[in-house]
């Protein structure tokens, strides 16, 4: 679509430069998709080199230039002239994440519920870290073709999230494809700034907030988890795992 658009904005343009003498006057009937939205999309490139007027109750286009600029103009109607995408009727994407932490020298009574066992498995064979805990589990429902985004804080800690994705549901019958595009997480934690005593025996109250974060596009199957990537967190051994696991709703 974004290569018909180049090629209609470079011909509008060259026709700038055809005589105009011919003048006509055009009704377009828009029978499929809407006035506002044709217009929206051709308006900017042809705006300069003729007259546009929408009616949309009564889903008409009138237009006056030159012929060959009307005919390039109705021809681009023509193609765009279809079914407008109706975000009601567009699939639930519900995503289930799961936002692990990986910790290089351990944690005391660190564990993962039940139906993560089988992920944390396949982690420790990919990934050397003494021990793993859920920092927390998001469920996020948007739509198919749209983006969805999600931030906050994580129950009871200081640490700070910031998610966002873009999902595509991939044609086909069930078990779907999710392509999560421009999948991206920030996490802001609050962490102790050194030992957890000072050398005076006195308890160290000193904090620091430290970052992390992911940026990627990956491709989920529908029911299963995907382990998305890792990112390690600044200044220490530990990293943050994503987990993903999409369901579609039609």
């Amino acid at each position: 679509m974004k290569k018909l658009f180049l090629i209609l904005a470079v011909s509008a343009a060259m026709l700038v430069a055809q005589d105009t003498s011919d003048s006509v006057t055009r009704i377009i009937e828009v029978k499929q998709n809407t006035v506002d939205n044709i217009l929206a999309t051709l308006r900017p490139m042809f705006a300069n080199v003729m007259t546009i007027t929408g009616d949309s109750s009564r889903h008409l286009i009138i237009v006056r230039g030159s012929t060959a600029v009307v005919n390039a103009f109705s021809d681009t109607v023509a193609k765009l002239d279809v079914p407008a995408v109706d975000s009601r009727t567009a699939a639930n994407v519900e995503m289930t994440i799961h936002l692990l932490y990986g910790s290089a020298k351990g944690e005391t009574n660190a564990k993962v519920p039940t139906d993560l066992d089988a992920t944390v498995r396949q982690l420790k064979s990919l990934f050397p870290y003494a021990s793993y805990r859920v920092m927390d589990t998001l469920l996020l429902r948007g739509r198919d073709g749209r983006d969805t985004s999600d931030n906050g804080m994580l129950p009871g800690t200081d640490t700070f999230y910031d998610l966002k994705f873009h999902a595509d549901v991939a044609p086909g019958p069930a078990p779907h494809t999710v392509r999560l595009r421009d999948l991206r997480l920030g996490i802001r934690m609050k962490m102790l700034s050194g030992p957890p005593t000072l050398p005076d025996g006195t308890p160290n109250n000193q904090f620091q907030y430290i970052n992390a974060g992911i940026q990627t596009d990956i491709d989920a199957r529908e029911g299963q988890k995907t382990v998305v990537t890792k990112s390690n967190v600044s200044g220490t051994d530990d990293a943050i795992i994503l987990v993903v696991s999409p369901k579609v709703i039609q």
